[in-house]
C-alpha cells in the first residue's frame, strides 16, 4: 500500500461516516416555522453527533494505524546485490523478507524472468536467483565467480549477513557441482560510489569493487574494468596480485574459458619463428589490454626481447613489441651495432672499440629504396602488398643511422617497422590494434 492508497481509503471512510448535514439543516429550519424544538431532542442530536465523530476518529486511527504497520513491515533494512554479469538487487526488511527485487541490467531481466520474489524469505529468493543464473549459463565451470554486496547501517549485522550469504551461496553452487569463487563486501550509503556506478552504468557493488582495484593498481583504468564480468575481475586480481580492501575472497576463479598459458606461449613462439628451447625467460600471465583479457607473453632470444599480447579467448596475436636485450649483449661481452633502442632481429655485433661511423657516412646510392624497405617489412609480417594499406615509408636519421620508418595497416592491425637503410636489417617491429 502506497501513500495514495492510504489517502483514498481515508477519504472513503470519512465520506461514509460523516452525514450530509445540508438536508438536515434545511429540514430543521422548516420545523422551526411550525414548532419549537425540545431540549430533549437537542441532547439526543448532540450525542448522535459525538458518536459519528467518534466513529470517524476510530476509522482514521484504523487507517493510519494500518498504514503505520504496513510501512514498518516494508521498511528496507538491508540491500543485497548479487553480481556475476547479471546484477540483481534485493531489498529486505528486518525480518529478512524481500520488499523488492530489481534487475540492474539486461542479463538480470533474464534471470528474474517472471519470478515474483516480493515477501519471499531472503534465503529462498537467493536460492531462486542462483538457480536461475545456473539455468541460463551465467554461472558455470567456465565462469564461476559471484560478488555479494551487503549494505546495512549496522556494520555488525551486515557482516553476519554477508558471511551467511557467502556460505549459503557456496553450498548452492557445490550442490550443482560448481566450485564457486565468491567475493563479498560491505558498503555504506556512499554518494561517491553511487555516482561512479551511474557513470560506468554498473551496479553499486561492482563500482565499489572497480574502485578498489583501480586504487591498488593505477595502471588499470575504470572505463576498461567496467567491461569485465566478475569472473574476469577476479582473475585479473589473482594475476596481478591485487588484494581489494575489505573484500573477502573464497575459492579460485575459473580460467577454463581461455586457451591457457601454454597455448599462449606457443602462439607467441610460432609468430616469432622460434622454438621454446631457443628462448630465455619464457612466461605468460593473464592481463587486461584495452578492455579485453590477454595473455602477456615475454621471452628473449639472440639479443632481442619479445613482448606479446595474445587474446585469451582465441589465441590471436593482438600486440607484439621487439626491442634490444642489453643484458644479453652485456653477458656476451659485446655491444650492439647501433646504440639506438630496438636492434630487434639484428645479428651483427661489434667490440666496444668499434665505430658506426662508416655506416653513418654511407652515400645515398648505397641505401636501400623505400620500396625495398616496404618489401622487407611485408616479408617479415608475412603479408602481401595487396593485403595492406601503407601509411608511410619515410627515410630519416636517428642516432647517426639512416632508417626507414614503415607503417601499414592490415585488417584491424597496425604494423610499425624501423629498418636500417644501409643493411636492410629490421631494427624494431611492432604490431598492434588499429584504433
Amino acid at each position: 500500500m502506497n501513500n495514495r492508497d492510504i489517502e483514498n481509503r481515508l477519504r472513503r471512510a470519512v465520506e461514509q461516516s460523516v452525514p450530509d448535514v445540508r438536508d438536515s439543516i434545511l429540514s430543521r429550519c422548516e420545523e422551526r416555522e411550525e414548532k419549537v424544538i425540545e431540549m430533549k431532542d437537542k441532547r439526543k442530536n448532540k450525542n448522535s453527533s459525538w458518536k459519528r465523530l467518534a466513529a470517524v476518529a476510530a476509522m482514521v486511527a484504523l487507517v493510519f494505524g494500518g498504514a503505520g504497520l504496513y510501512v514498518q513491515g516494508n521498511a528496507v533494512d538491508s540491500i543485497i546485490e548479487l553480481d556475476v554479469n547479471p546484477s540483481v538487487e534485493l531489498s529486505v526488511n528486518k525480518k529478512e523478507r524481500v520488499v523488492g527485487a530489481e534487475a540492474l541490467n539486461e542479463d538480470a531481466k533474464v534471470v528474474l524472468d517472471d519470478m515474483d520474489l516480493k515477501d519471499a524469505d531472503l534465503d529462498v529468493a537467493v536460492n531462486a536467483l542462483i538457480g536461475s543464473m545456473l539455468k541460463h549459463g551465467y554461472i558455470s565451470e567456465l565462469q564461476n565467480s559471484i560478488l555479494i554486496t551487503v549494505e546495512n547501517d549496522d556494520a555488525a549485522k551486515g557482516k553476519v549477513l554477508e558471511d551467511r550469504l557467502v556460505k549459503e551461496v557456496g553450498e548452492m553452487l557445490k550442490s550443482s557441482a560448481i566450485e564457486g569463487a565468491i567475493l563479498s563486501q560491505q558498503i555504506k550509503d556512499d554518494a561517491g560510489i553511487k555516482k561512479l556506478a551511474d557513470e560506468l552504468a554498473v551496479s553499486v557493488g561492482k563500482a565499489a569493487l572497480i574502485e578498489k582495484i583501480a586504487e591498488k593498481d593505477t595502471v588499470l583504468k575504470k572505463e576498461e574494468l567496467k567491461k569485465l564480468d566478475i569472473n574476469e575481475l577476479n582473475l585479473l586480481m589473482e594475476s596481478r596480485k591485487i588484494e581489494a580492501k575489505d573484500t573477502q575472497v573464497v575459492g579460485k576463479a575459473s580460467d577454463k574459458a581461455y586457451i591457457g598459458a601454454d597455448k599462449a606461449k606457443a602462439a607467441a613462439l610460432e609468430d616469432a619463428g622460434l622454438k621454446e628451447s631457443a628462448v630465455r625467460g619464457l612466461k605468460a600471465e593473464l592481463d587486461l589490454e584495452r578492455g579485453i583479457m590477454v595473455y602477456e607473453v615475454e621471452f628473449s632470444a639472440n639479443g632481442t626481447e619479445y613482448n606479446y599480447d595474445i587474446d585469451a579467448e582465441n589465441g590471436k596475436v593482438v600486440h607484439v613489441d621487439k626491442e634490444r636485450d642489453d643484458d644479453w649483449y652485456e653477458a656476451q661481452g659485446k655491444m650492439p651495432v647501433s646504440s639506438e633502442r630496438g636492434s630487434g632481429t639484428e645479428s651483427g655485433s661489434a667490440t666496444s672499440g668499434s665505430s658506426n661511423s662508416g655506416a653513418a657516412a654511407s652515400s645515398a646510392a648505397d641505401r636501400i629504396s623505400a620500396e625495398k624497405a616496404k618489401s622487407l617489412a611485408l616479408e617479415h609480417a608475412g603479408l602481401k602488398a595487396s593485403e595492406v594499406t601503407f601509411v608511410k615509408a619515410e627515410l630519416g636519421k636517428d642516432d647517426g643511422r639512416w632508417e626507414y620508418d614503415v607503417e601499414f595497416r592490415a585488417g584491424n592491425m597496425e604494423y610499425d617497422y624501423e629498418i636500417d637503410a644501409d643493411s636492410g636489417k629490421i631494427l624494431k617491429s611492432e604490431k598492434d590494434w588499429d584504433d
